[in-house]
């Protein structure tokens, strides 16, 4: 039996990519498009808005005076989604309301 020989592949051009083209002189190059700038959708910015109302009322209702520090988690509780923020306020307005006499005081 001969020996073998080893075969030898030739590379295949039409399976170039497109800066291998653009370097052997056969393209030119494609254009980049600048990305999109990244906006606030205003539903977002008014729903912060609205959340950060409905805080401030929760609170002021809650007889809570307003601090720079209170201000900045209202500011940051204000992204939240409407349900959470409906839950804080139910929080706020349960913490003053008095407690429940239906219940006895101690449980079993």
């Amino acid at each position: 039996m001969p020996d073998p020989q080893p075969i030898y592949r030739r590379p295949d051009e039409s399976a170039a990519d497109m800066s291998s083209l653009v370097q052997l002189g056969l393209a030119e190059p494609q254009p980049v498009p600048e990305p999109p700038a990244p906006t606030v959708p205003p539903d977002q910015t008014t729903q912060a808005q609205e959340n950060r109302a409905t805080l401030t009322s929760a609170l002021t209702d809650a007889g809570v005076t307003k601090t720079p520090d209170d201000e900045q988690a209202i500011n940051a509780l204000a992204r939240l989604n409407p349900a959470d923020i409906a839950a804080v306020t139910r929080w706020i307005a349960a913490k003053n309301s008095p407690p429940d006499k239906t219940l006895p005081d101690k449980a079993l």
